[in-house]
C-alpha cells in the first residue's frame, strides 16, 4: 500500500492504519522481526538488521512517516530505517541516555529515559528530533498513547501512571505493591476493548491486564522475564521474555512459541498488507488524529476476504463504508469526499474502543454498476459520525483504490 501524506505528522499519526504486521526486537542478534498481526505467526526472522546501525540493546520499533524508528538503550539513541527495512538512515539527534520505550502520541515522539545527566524523565520531541518538553514520571521503561492521555510504566515505583501530553501529572492509573501486583513492568499496550496490557519483568512475572480505569483484571503467569505485549487480530496475545516470542490464548492459557533462542523485546504496530492506494486528504477528527483507509485480507474476487478498516475514528462511534468508481476530492462536512460516480454504501459498522472501524466486504452481492469482477477498480472510504468534532458533526477518512484479482 502506497502511502501519501501532507505532512510528517500526518503519517505519524496514521500509521497505525497499516496494522497488518507487527514488528518484533529481539536483542541477541539485534533485529527487528515482522510478525502477523492476527496469530502472531513469524514472517520474517531479520526483517531489519539493526547490527547495520551498531545496534547495542535495541528495544523497540516503531513506524514513523513511512520509516522504521528504533530505540536503543545502551547506544543511548533512536535509529531510523527505511519503511522496508533494508536501509539504515541516520540517527534522531537528541539529548538522552538509557533510552527505552517510544510511542508516536498527539503528532510527537515520546522518548523514556534514565540515569544520566538527564534524569529519569519522558521526553517529548517534533519529529525533526526538536525537543518540545521532559517531566518526571518516575523511572520510565514505557509510554503508551491511552484515550488522549499517556500511560508510563514506572519501574521504581512498581506502578502505571497517567500523564497529559504535555506532561501534566494525573495520578497512579495502576498502584502496585510490586509483590502480590506487577513488579518492574516493561511494556504497556492497549487493547482493541480499551483494556491495558503490561509485561511484568520480575517475579511475579507475567502478562497483566487492567480495565480502563486501572483495575488489575487479570494476570498470566507465563513466560520468564516477560518484556513485551501486544493483542492479536483474533483475541490472543503476543508475548516476549528471555528465551523468545511466544503467543498466549487468553482462554485456554495454552503457549505457543513464535520465536525461540531470542532476547524478545518490546512489540509495535508494523507494516500494511500491501493492498490498494491510499489517495485524497481526510482531516483530522475528535479523535485527535485523521482517519486513514487500509484493508486486510486480499484484493482476490474468489477468496472473496477483504476488509475494510479505518482509523482513528471517534472511540464507539458509527459509520459505514462506500464505494464507486471514480476519484474525486470535495469539501464535504467537516472533511473531504474523495470517491465519486454511482456510489454503493455498505452497512453500519460501530468504531472500537481504539477507534477502529471495519467491514468485511463480501463481493458476492452486486453493487448498482456490477458485481465486483477480477481486474475490477474501485474506490473505497468511510463516513462516520463525529458529534464532538463540531460543525457538520460528521467527517471521512481519506481514499482507498483498489484493483481486483482473480
Amino acid at each position: 500500500m502506497k502511502r501519501f501524506c501532507s505532512t510528517v505528522a500526518l503519517c505519524a499519526l496514521a500509521s497505525s492504519a497499516y496494522a497488518q504486521t507487527l514488528l518484533v526486537v529481539e536483542s541477541t542478534n539485534d533485529q527487528a522481526m515482522l510478525v502477523d498481526a492476527m496469530d502472531g505467526s513469524l514472517l520474517d526472522a531479520n526483517f531489519v538488521d539493526l547490527t547495520l546501525a551498531g545496534a547495542m540493546t535495541p528495544i523497540e520499533a516503531v513506524v514513523v512517516g513511512g520509516e522504521i524508528w528504533v530505540s536503543d538503550q545502551l547506544g543511548d539513541t533512536v535509529f531510523r530505517f527505511s519503511g522496508d527495512g533494508t536501509t539504515f538512515l541516520g540517527t534522531i539527534t537528541m539529548n538522552r541516555d538509557n533510552v527505552r520505550g517510544i510511542a508516536l502520541a498527539n503528532g510527537s515522539l515520546y522518548v523514556t529515559n534514565s540515569a544520566g545527566g538527564f534524569g529519569d524523565v519522558t521526553k517529548e520531541y517534533m519529529l525533526d528530533g526538536t525537543l518540545l518538553n521532559q517531566f518526571a514520571s518516575g523511572d520510565p521503561f514505557d509510554v503508551v498513547d491511552f484515550g488522549g492521555s499517556l500511560l508510563v510504566a514506572d519501574i521504581a515505583g512498581e506502578d502505571i501512571l497517567q500523564f497529559g501530553y504535555d506532561g501534566t501529572p494525573m495520578g497512579i492509573f495502576h498502584d502496585s505493591d510490586g509483590v502480590s501486583g506487577i513488579d518492574f513492568p516493561e511494556q504497556l499496550s492497549v487493547r482493541s476493548n480499551g483494556n491495558v496490557l503490561a509485561g511484568g519483568f520480575i517475579t511475579p512475572s507475567g502478562v497483566y491486564e487492567y480495565d480502563g480505569l486501572g483495575n488489575e483484571i487479570n494476570y498470566y503467569a507465563v513466560g520468564t522475564g516477560v518484556r513485551g505485549v501486544h493483542e492479536l487480530g483474533n483475541g490472543n496475545i503476543l508475548f516476549t521474555d528471555n528465551a523468545g516470542v511466544h503467543v498466549l490464548d487468553p482462554n485456554t492459557l495454552v503457549v505457543t512459541d513464535t520465536a525461540m533462542g531470542v532476547s524478545g523485546r518490546f512489540i509495535s504496530l508494523g507494516g500494511d498488507t500491501g493492498i490498494g492506494t491510499n489517495y485524497c486528504a481526510s482531516t483530522a477528527n475528535s479523535s485527535g488524529g485523521a482517519a486513514v483507509m487500509s484493508a486486510s485480507g486480499s484484493a482476490s474476487v474468489a477468496a472473496n476476504d477483504l476488509v475494510l478498516i479505518a482509523q482513528p475514528l471517534p472511540a464507539g462511534t458509527n459509520g459505514i463504508f462506500f464505494y464507486g468508481p471514480n476519484q474525486i476530492q470535495v469539501p464535504f462536512g467537516n472533511g473531504v469526499r474523495c470517491v465519486g460516480g454511482l456510489t454503493t454504501r455498505r452497512t453500519i459498522e460501530q468504531a472500537d474502543g481504539m477507534g477502529v472501524i471495519q467491514h468485511a466486504l463480501d463481493n458476492t452481492i452486486a453493487p448498482p454498476q456490477g458485481t465486483i469482477v477480477p481486474g475490477a477498480t474501485f474506490n473505497f472510504q468511510s463516513w462516520f459520525r463525529d458529534s464532538m468534532g463540531g460543525g457538520a458533526q460528521f467527517n471521512l477518512s481519506d481514499g482507498l483504490e483498489v484493483t481486483f484479482a482473480p
